[in-house]
């Protein structure tokens, strides 16, 4: 390896692990297609082993090929006879190390001999599993497979990070199984940063390593934690037990949560309108990546509206208008990204203005536009539980000004200087001031100029 890391993928088959297990009339079969990383310390013997303890009959075979991609294995014959020669229930692969941190190679080999792999499986009457990498112990420098190279890594979780987002994006665009395992021994090790995961090379796993990986495959497999089984590879048993405990629950995909899944706009006077708002969140893992589709007449987007990514925890907010200008009840459902995202309104026009009072008589910002303070203002019907924020264009929250505040019926002027939660000067342009107050939202836009 050269000062820049250069790592050429090798195809010098210095060693080709090959052997055909007896399979059973029952049980899981499991086939393992990957390289050196799965045949350190024999990773198909630590998964029959947790099996075993549990009861679980299992059949482990597998074709490993040291330094090998994916690409490598879809045109060599021993991998290809293994594939077809029964029904597996599980067919785990795993890409070469640093495939999925240079985008070069993530883009035109990962991503596409997978989807060619996931094709040769399925032909075969299986399903292929993805089984994700663990990143380097002590990331040094680039790694450069040729010309093409990763970026600069941090540490160890940098790289992990790097790493698991193309294996979450290439099981959701194929729509096939992920193991986790490299994620679960980053989130493992942010908690118990001394687990000794690696062989002395900070490449390959150790015997704890290997150990823990077939805890994670156990997990997946099976749907269940390992945490009891009498079986710890030959580890001390309190440690044993700690890999057990850590690979159950195992992270999930990218999940989109929306909330709430419906708007009820009431009753609004004709030429006047409502204003309510909705956020979608990752729940899962990966990147979640939509769109907020176009409305229905008389609803529009105040903000939050076009394409939008969102990595794990990380949540976006909508503000929808309902501002009828027809007598009569007005449905529409928004399109907010994947299937599973959407949001129901409903609300009704009337001449004769809103069958019951607002909670909130106005909101406006004065002045608007302004440079260094913004007077917030509104009144209150009634006494209610306040609740003030600021977005930007993109429905990100960058403010809250109140968070359930009890404020009497009366008439308040609530100053705004044009920073962030953090302190922070925002940047110049149109921001969105959200009231809520007696389950309704208020908006109105205000412009920060520089």
């Amino acid at each position: 390896m050269t000062s820049r890391n250069t790592a050429g993928i090798l195809f010098l088959l210095v060693c080709t692990l090959l052997v055909t297990s007896g399979t059973t009339a029952y049980g899981t079969d499991v086939l393992l297609i990957g390289n050196s990383h799965i045949a350190w310390n024999e990773l198909w013997d630590k998964l029959t082993g947790l099996a075993d303890a549990a009861g679980r009959p299992i059949t482990v075979d597998y074709s490993v090929v040291g330094s090998s991609t994916i690409s490598y294995h879809t045109h060599h014959q021993p991998t290809l006879d293994k594939i077809t020669s029964q029904p597996w229930d599980f067919v785990l692969v795993q890409e070469h190390s640093l495939l999925s941190v240079i985008p070069h190679w993530t883009e035109n080999s990962f991503f596409p001999m997978a989807a060619r792999m996931d094709s040769i499986i399925t032909e075969a009457g299986s399903e292929m599993t993805l089984l994700m990498h663990w990143a380097r112990q002590n990331p040094l420098g680039e790694y450069c497979i040729e010309e093409h190279c990763s970026r600069i890594f941090a540490d160890y979780f940098d790289m992990q990070a790097e790493m698991s987002a193309p294996y979450w994006q290439l099981a959701g665009d194929l729509g096939v199984g992920l193991v986790p395992a490299g994620q679960v021994w980053a989130a493992t090790l942010e908690q118990f940063p001394l687990m000794p995961l690696w062989d002395t090379d900070g490449l390959h796993p150790s015997a704890h390593g290997t150990y823990f990986a077939a805890c994670i495959i156990y997990a997946y497999i099976f749907g269940e934690s390992p945490e009891g089984l009498a079986y710890y590879g030959g580890l001390p048993l309190e440690n044993a037990l700690a890999y057990q405990r850590n690979s159950w629950p195992l992270p999930q995909p990218a999940t989109c949560d929306v909330s709430p899944t419906s708007l009820d706009f009431g009753t609004v006077t004709l030429g006047d309108h409502q204003d309510a708002s909705f956020t979608i969140t990752n729940t899962g893992n990966g990147s979640l990546d939509g769109e907020v589709g176009e409305t229905c007449d008389p609803y529009s987007l105040v903000s939050g509206g076009g394409i939008f990514s969102l990595g794990a925890g990380e949540s976006h907010e909508v503000i929808v208008r309902y501002e009828p200008s027809a007598e009569g009840v007005h449905d529409c459902t928004i399109a907010a990204g994947p299937t599973d995202c959407s949001v129901a309104c409903t609300g009704a026009g009337s001449a004769g203005g809103a069958t019951s009072g607002e909670p909130v008589e106005f909101l406006l910002c004065y002045p608007n536009p302004y440079k260094t303070e913004t007077q917030i203002r509104f009144e209150l019907a009634e006494p209610f539980d306040v609740a003030i924020e600021i977005f930007d264009t993109a429905g990100r929250r960058v403010r809250v000004l109140a968070s359930g505040t009890e404020l009497d019926a009366d008439s308040y002027d609530l100053p705004w200087d044009g920073r962030d939660d953090t302190g922070k000067a925002l940047p110049a342009g149109v921001y969105m001031v959200r009231l809520g107050a007696g389950g309704k939202s208020y908006t109105d836009r205000v412009t920060l100029l520089k």
